[in-house]
This record gives structure tokens, sequence and C-alpha cells, in this order.
């Protein structure tokens, strides 16, 4: 079963142009430094990078230049010729052949370019034989009409200037420590009052008549008292005014970064009529609201989920025209995008008017993939059901389509969604359409939400997810379905108390006890809280990297007494909620019980790792992803293992120095382990065999299907041993 590149293709064209530029300026660097090893290995890694992800993918074209530059290059770290001129001509060349082929893939047709002379003088500079690059176009006239396009790019409007977004980044960094800083001075205050005090104890003891104090230090003490004064004001109107500035350069400065939606709008209407024809239907778009700007971040995140979305519909969504005319509706089909502002939030709402979910059909998706029982099933109403859509590798379709694949798409949505803190949800109805809702942060600089307390700590609960917050009585509780839940506007709702996933113990305590009720993909729940302090708008900074891991918290804020508090993650809250009450919904589909089965993949690319990610999760398993062998043993150290699948060249530590170390280690020696490489040479592969792995895949060979039948044998192996 071979790949749908589709679903992957955006992430090799990121992947690889960040690599060809890498291969470029490591080149430049060694041609000025020979002898500088580490230009060389990020050189040899981007190639191999580059050649592993496009033989996966089966772009031969990219891989025959990788494969014809690593071979090259291997001359040189073999001593058998140095990097000069020329050879460092044929590099850039290579680059160039390189972005045509993704230029080609971009453009939607395949990676084919004629290679021509390219090949053959690998060959000749392989062999060390002398070789002509006058093939190559006079004075680099291709590269430079490919890079300029043409134009004086240089120049945008005669009032504008060029800024890279990492200064901005910087800039922002910055003002946020400014706007930090200033609420830190606004503690110094304290210090006027208490200087203040002490002023007033000398005046009483004036005022009582002590003889001790001389007229002098009367006259001494109503100066003292007088400055003060003076200063408390002056101070005062000097706060509020760096206040009013550090606020006002900081939301210029946000404004910098914040792009028109209609940078990914505009692109959509060609896509829509070239997708519709392709598919033999006819459809329009229509869009409204695209002038709204947001965070340059969350427009980057949010193109390939909103395309998703409106492959989506094309391709599931809006019927054959015949089909149309025949349910009565207008032969074209159409797709609405509405984007409006909203408290601090930009909601985008995309729908079209084509045939709606099949409730029956994900109903009975549900059951055979073992998501839920059948009786389950048939207490679940239509939102709960559109919701499974959002689960990883659920699927209505029996087969994959060229326009928007199968199985991965959705859930790759949510998670793209969710990374900018926004939330998705979708309704449909049968025969009438579906609608997609995305709300998202205008910024990813600043954080809503409520400060809540469980004891004595505090957290920040962002306001995405929230659709209302009650007062808590105890009275109102109930059992449902074994639940402890709550009535609430005609509904009942199970509720948890959030102190829990920090091992904290409920309070009896009910006076400031409060309920935020959140909805997660469809699914209403109330989460206790023991005090809500305050609604606010803050500075949010991410969690260092150290701390990455440290769920279900995702950054951290600073309150008024600049302490610092921790800012929740809603999903991950509703997932361990979920798995609390031993309903996880994240079923999965084996019916060899592979929810209890989990692997970690390992590999630098990062095109790799999620399709084996998105293969494995379609069968699924538990997946967890780490870019080299260092990470990988952080991982397995923290975490249980049932496979890890990796590749052979990674940074930092390599696949063959992750096997040893987990040979030699009797938490992992057991774990079998399955290498995924380009390493063709067979006695190498049979040594790595005899040192540890049990499988091995070429990444020439790979395919779904190989990957999983290898996966399930070394994970059966295993079971039977342990058996």
């Amino acid at each position: 079963m071979s790949i749908d590149r589709q679903a992957f293709v955006e992430s090799f064209l990121g992947e690889t142009g960040d690599n060809i530029e890498i291969v470029e300026s490591s080149i430049l660097s060694l041609k000025q430094d020979a002898g500088n090893q580490d230009s060389f290995s990020s050189l040899m890694r981007a190639l191999h990078t580059i050649k592993g992800s496009s033989r996966m993918l089966k772009f031969a074209t990219v891989e025959k230049i990788a494969h014809g530059l690593e071979t090259v290059l291997k001359g040189v770290k073999d001593g058998r010729y140095a990097v000069q001129g020329n050879l460092v001509l044929l590099v850039l060349a290579s680059c160039t052949y390189l972005r045509r082929c993704l230029d080609a893939v971009r453009s939607g047709s395949s990676d084919e370019i004629t290679l021509g002379a390219l090949l053959e003088t690998y060959a000749q500079a392989e062999a060390n034989e002398p070789y002509s690059l006058d093939w190559l176009p006079a004075g680099g006239d291709s590269v430079a009409a490919s890079s300029t396009g043409g134009a004086d790019s240089s120049v945008l409007y005669a009032e504008s200037v060029r800024i890279e977004s990492s200064r901005i980044d910087g800039i922002l960094e910055l003002m946020n420590d400014l706007i930090i800083n200033q609420f830190q001075l606004k503690k110094h205050r304290e210090y006027f009052s208490s200087m203040e005090k002490i002023a007033g104890e000398i005046t009483g003891l004036r005022i009582s008549g002590d003889a001790a104090i001389r007229p002098e230090t009367m006259a001494l003490e109503d100066r003292l008292f007088s400055l003060i004064s003076e200063a408390r004001v002056r101070f005062g109107e000097h706060m509020e005014a760096l206040e009013r500035s550090a606020l006002e350069t900081q939301k210029e400065l946000l404004s910098l970064q914040m792009l028109p939606l209609g940078l990914v709008m505009d692109q959509l209407p060609a896509m829509v009529e070239e997708a519709s024809q392709g598919l033999g239907k006819d459809a329009r778009l229509l869009i409204e609201g695209s002038a709204i700007a947001l965070d340059r971040i969350v427009l980057e995140r949010i193109k390939d989920p909103v395309i998703h979305i409106i492959r989506n519909s094309l391709d599931h969504g809006i019927e054959l025209p015949e089909q149309r005319v025949a349910a009565g509706k207008p032969r074209s089909g159409l797709i609405h995008i509405r984007c409006m502002l909203e408290a601090g939030h930009c909601r985008i709402v995309i729908s079209d008017d084509g045939r709606g979910f099949d409730y029956e059909r994900i109903r009975e998706k549900a059951v055979i993939g073992n998501v839920c029982s059948r009786d389950d099933a048939r207490q679940l109403d239509n939102a709960a059901l559109a919701n499974f859509l959002f689960m990883p590798g659920f699927t209505t379709r029996d087969e994959a389509t060229s326009l928007s694949g199968r199985g991965i798409g959705l859930d790759i949505v949510r998670a793209g969604i969710e990374s900018v803190k926004g939330r998705i949800s979708v309704s449909s109805e049968a025969g009438k359409g579906t609608e997609f809702t995305l709300v998202l942060p205008l910024s990813l600089a600043t954080i809503s939400g409520f400060f809540v307390k469980l004891g004595k700590t505090r957290y920040l609960f962002p306001s995405t997810h929230i659709q209302e917050v009650i007062s808590y009585r105890k009275e109102a509780e109930l059992t449902f379905a074994n639940r402890r839940s709550l009535r609430t506007r005609g509904k009942i709702i199970p509720v948890f108390y959030l102190g829990i996933l920090f091992g904290a113990t409920e309070s009896d305590e009910t006076e400031s006890k409060h309920i935020l009720v959140v909805d997660y993909l469809g699914e209403t729940v109330g989460i206790i809280v023991d005090e809500i302090v305050q609604h606010v708008s803050q500075i949010y900074k991410p969690l260092p990297k150290s701390m990455s891991s440290l769920r279900p918290v995702q950054g951290f804020v600073y309150d008024e007494n600049f302490d610092m508090v921790y800012v929740l993650v809603v999903p991950e809250i509703i997932q361990r909620f979920r798995r609390s009450r031993n309903i996880e919904a994240k079923r999965r589909f084996s019916p060899e019980m592979s929810e209890f089965k989990r692997i970690l993949v390992v590999d630098d690319s990062f095109s790799t790792r999620e399709i084996e990610k998105a293969i494995l999760s379609l069968e699924g398993y538990n997946i967890e992803t780490a870019v080299d062998g260092i990470e990988a043993l952080e991982i397995l150290r923290r975490q249980h293992f049932d496979l890890v699948v990796t590749d052979l060249n990674m940074p930092r530590m390599d696949g063959a120095t992750l096997i040893g170390n987990m040979r030699r280690d009797d938490k992992f020696a057991s774990i079998p382990v399955l290498v995924v490489s380009s390493e063709s040479d067979t006695d190498k592969r049979r040594e790595l065999l005899d040192s540890g792995a049990d499988g091995f895949i070429l990444k020439a060979d790979f395919d779904r299907g190989n990957l999983v039948q290898e996966v399930r044998y070394l994970l059966s192996r295993t079971a039977g041993t342990q058996g």
C-alpha cells in the first residue's frame, strides 16, 4: 500500500527548502575553511535528510540529486579531493536544480525535471576525473531570475521598510520585559508609605510635647514630610506615564507582526476552481472579513488547517452538479468563509451547502472501530458523533482520494488550531451542509483568562474554551451514569475538581467555589475551582525547554505581585479527565487491542517523523516522537514504550549509538527496535542487526504496508515472549 503523499507535501517542501539553504551556506563556509568539520557535518546531514524524505515520498528526481551530491562529497570526506571552485559551483547548481524540483511539486506536478549533464558530472567528479561546467547558464542567470522574480523586490512602498520577523520578535521580547519591570517598580510605592509613617511618628512626638525635639528637628521633619509627599505624587505621575507609554509601544510593536487574513484567503479561490474542476464539480467560494489582522505565527499555522477544511468540503461535501439539481439545489455549490472580530478573538466560520454528514455511517464506523459499543453509539447525539471525526485515524471513507486523503486530516486540523491556543468545532445537517467554526487569538504575545485558585496556588485558565462561569452549589450536584454531574440550562454535564490533576484534595468549603463550564470538541464539562480571583489579559511567556513537558501547563504569566502563574492547557485537562473516568474517547481501532501499545519514533527529519506517526496512529498506536538519540533516551527514562522506530544518521546521537545505550540499560534492553534508514550497505545492516536492532526497513522500499507489518510482527513477538 503506497503513502498518500498529498498530506505530507507541505511539510516536505518546507523542510527540504530549509535543508537546501543549509547545503548552500555550508558549502560556502567550506570554501572559506575546508577544514570546518561542523559545516561539513551539517552539509551531509542536510543531504541525508533530503534523500531520506524524498525517498519515502517517492520524489525520485530529488532523491537522485541528493544521492549524487552525497556520493560526490564522500570523496571529500575520504580525502580523495578537496573543496574547490568547481565543486562549490556544482553543489550550488545542484541546489538550483533541487529548487526547480520543489517548484514543480509546488505547482502540482511531479518532481521530474531533466537532469542531463548534472548526473554525468556527478559521476566524473566522484571518479576524480576532470569535468566541465560549461553546461551551466552563463553568469548564473537562472539563479538570479528565480530569486528575484525579475523585479526589484527590495522596494515595497515609498514609505515602508522591510523588517525581519526575527527582529520584531526580539523587540517584542524587550518590550514585554519593560512592562514586567514596570510592574516591579510599582512595588516600590510601599517605601513611600513607610517613610510617610516615620514622618507621622515624628509629628506625633512633636504634638505630644516631647521637649527633646528641638525646633530645628521639627523644621526638618516638616521639610521631610513635604518632600515625601511631593516625591510620591511625582512618582505616581511618572508611573502612569510609563505605563501609558509602555502599553502604547507594545500595542504598536504588536501591530508590526499582525498580517491580514487575506494573505491566506486570497490563495483559496484559485485552489477551489482547480480542485472542483478536477473532481467534476461546480463550486464557488465567498469570503468575508479577510482584512482582519492576526499574529503572523497564528496566520502561518492556520493556513494548512483552513486549506484542508476547504478540500474536505469540496471532496466530501459539495455534490456533483447532477446530484445537486436532483436534490433541488443550485447546480453550483457554495463554500462560504466568514471572518469576524469578537471580544479579543477572531472567529472564522467555514460552511458549505453540500450533503452534510452521514451520521449513521459515523455511528457504524465508531462501532466497527471499537471507539464505542453499539449500545453506547445508539445513545450518542449528532454533536458527539461529529466529534469522532477529530480523532486520530477515524474516517468514514473506505478509499483515499487524491484531494483530501484519508484518516489523518481532521486530527491534524484540530492539532494545528490548538497549537495557537485556538479551538475548533463542527456542526452538520444531512442534505443541507456542514459548518466548521475556528476561534483564534488575535495575538500570541498576550493571553486572556481567569486567575483561579486551587488551595493557595494560582493558575490562569484561558477563556478560549469557557462557555460560562457559575457559582458552585452542593445541592445542585447529582450522580448520572455513575459520574459526578450537574444540571445546568436543562442539560446534565459531568463535573470534576481541577485540583485532582495536581494532587490537591477538594475542600468541603463551598462559599468561594465556582464552576467553569468548558466546551471541547462538542463535549461540555464543568470544572470546579476553589476560587475565581479575576479576569485578566496578561503577557504570555512560554515555558523554558527544560520544562516543556510539564503538562497540563503550557507557559506562564505574572500577576500583580510579580508572582509566576502557570497557564493551563484546556484540551490536555479534558483528556486527563476522560482518562480518569475510564472512558477515554481516543479508543484504538486495532482488533489486537493496540490502544495499550506505545511507540517512540526517532528521526531528525520532520517529514519522516510525521509520515511514520500518521501511519502508526491510523493503526491505533500511541505515538511519541524524538529528533535524535539523546532526546529519545530522555523520553524513554520518563515513559514506558513497547517499540522504538529509529533512523540511523541523526545529529548529537545517531541510531546505532541509541540502540547500544538501550541494550546496555536493563530498563530498555528488552524493547524491540525497528530501524528505518537509507543505509543500503548490506554489511552495515547485518552489523546493525547483530548489535541489537530487531528489524530493518530501507527507505527506498518504505510504504505503509511494510511498516505496519514489521511493527505488528515485532510487537506480537514481544507479547509472545512475555506470555
